[in-house]
């Protein structure tokens, strides 16, 4: 199974040639079914979107989530396909290596943390908290190696947009009629590990303040965000004109749900996702997003009145608003946690809101609980699928392909912005989701460099910048002279605007 999920034909032979494929056996004279890569990321991104969060199996606790034992497969697939000769995808990939690199020194600081000695609930927590990072490595590593082409890439992410919008629907019922349909998904097996967060009320004329199937009013809002940028690819380079209509859809309803959160997260999320996508796009698809952003906003104003109202008034009464005072005024506490374990912290997850207190500061958190090498670990992690997807975007082949890398920027992002806001990886559809992001990263670049630029699929309008015209205006000056060195790293002429 690791061989027919890990092996495609970008694979290269390495010193003993490969072997001839061997048919998939038949059964009543028809082929059998293989899934690849793309099929169990779909099924781990049902399970993560589609199921409530706190919906577990039996007995396990909070590490009995579908998805999360899900991904725990998924590392032991990768783990074994290490393993098995031709079915390690060859190459050097940065993600991969950063992904690895975070594992290591997760280990290192969850064995220090074990080192001190912990209460009986802190060695609970910190060993929950290796179970949920092992899966979420596991997701990343797999999207990063085994997605075979960027054809099945885009099919991964655009199913992955669909259920980003039922999951948005979900939230405009709880938000608009005040039905529930979380609190009915019964699945056979599975039962609440926690009470599901109940449709809560905030600020203009009672407002409901609602989750979708997450766990919290922030992270619904914030994944809706994330989440844009890929819908507006998609919608921007659909291949028909009703598959556009369909994207547009799926991106209104993801729009609209990072209102109805009423989170400041969310719009703070959605604001990097504008500010990474515009920066880049071209005067006329910035002056399109802008009338359609208009006009929008107009349409929901008019639809929800005092909706936009709140927001206005959440952002500039920030001052005043008890609960980020409350947030702030622990800070000055954290320095003495941090002073008796500078480097390695006191374990991944031991700081436990209801042993010591709520800290909604992910990047404070993490250095709380790892130390400064957790810290930079993480920061890495950010960094480097933000600094992947840009070279993806600057050195694509194609223009969808450019669009895309600078799409999966933003998503990583606007994940890095709120790690400022709330404690963002100790919600598991915001960290399944982002670790999601950061293998297809990983795999886009892997695919652009073998040459599977998606060409030939789909209309391709032009949507960025052309910048290799305004860069080079000539040909590449190293071109000419290495013709072998320029084609090993992807040097190209520009092409005509």
């Amino acid at each position: 199974m690791a061989v027919a999920l890990f092996r495609g034909p970008e694979a290269a032979p390495r010193k003993a040639p490969r072997p001839a494929p061997v048919a998939p056996p038949a059964f009543g004279g028809k082929r059998w079914w293989r899934p690849d890569v793309a099929c169990l990321l779909t099924g781990y991104a049902a399970l993560l979107l589609l199921i409530p969060a706190r919906l577990v199996v039996p007995s396990v606790g909070g590490t009995g989530r579908p998805a999360l034992l899900f991904g725990l497969g998924l590392l032991a697939l990768w783990g074994a396909s290490r393993v098995v000769p031709y079915a390690t995808t060859p190459g050097k990939n940065p993600m991969r290596r950063v992904l690895v690199v975070f594992g290591i020194v997760f280990l290192l600081t969850y064995a220090m943390g074990h080192g001190r000695g912990l209460p009986p609930i802190e060695g609970s927590a910190v060993d929950r908290n290796l179970i949920a990072t092992a899966s979420l490595l596991g997701v990343a590593l797999v999207a990063a190696d085994g997605i075979p082409s960027r054809q099945r890439l885009d099919v991964l992410l655009k199913r992955v947009t669909v259920f980003g919008a039922v999951v948005g629907v979900i939230g405009a019922l709880q938000f608009l009629v005040g039905v529930d349909l979380a609190s009915m998904i019964k699945i056979p097996g599975l039962r609440l590990n926690a009470n599901l967060y109940t449709i809560g009320e905030r600020g203009g004329p009672g407002f409901r303040r609602v989750s979708g199937t997450g766990g919290h009013p922030i992270e619904f809002g914030v994944l809706m965000a994330m989440m844009l940028p890929i819908a507006i690819h998609y919608a921007l380079h659909g291949r028909s004109r009703r598959e556009r209509l369909g994207r547009w859809l799926v991106l209104a309803t993801m729009a609209v749900g990072v209102f109805f959160s009423i989170s400041r997260s969310g719009v703070l999320a959605l604001a990097v996702v504008i500010l990474v996508l515009g920066v880049a796009w071209a005067p006329s698809v910035k002056v399109n997003g802008l009338i359609v952003a208009v006009v929008g906003a107009v349409l929901l104003r008019a639809a929800v009145p005092g909706l936009l109202g709140t927001f206005r008034s959440l952002f500039l009464n920030a001052e005043d608003d008890p609960s980020i005072e409350g947030r702030t005024n622990d800070y000055e506490m954290l320095w003495g946690f941090v002073r008796d374990r500078p480097w390695f912290g006191r374990g991944p997850g031991t700081f436990i809101p209801d042993r010591y207190f709520t800290l909604d500061n992910q990047l404070l958190l993490t250095l709380v609980q790892q130390g400064y090498l957790g810290l930079l670990a993480l920061l890495a992690l950010y960094f480097v699928g933000m600094s992947v997807a840009r070279r993806v975007a600057r050195r694509g082949g194609s223009d969808p392909s450019r669009h895309l890398g600078q799409s999966l920027m933003a998503a990583v992002a606007a994940g890095l912005i709120v790690t400022l806001t709330f404690d963002s990886l100790s919600f598991a559809q915001h960290s399944g989701y982002l670790f999601l992001v950061l293998g297809c990263i990983g795999a886009l670049w892997r695919l652009e460099r073998l040459g599977d630029s998606g060409r030939n699929r789909g209309r391709r309008p032009r949507v960025l910048k052309p910048w290799r015209s305004k860069e080079y205006p000539q040909p590449h000056p190293l071109e000419r002279l290495v013709p072998d060195y320029a084609e090993e790293h992807r040097w190209r002429s520009p092409r005509p605007v």
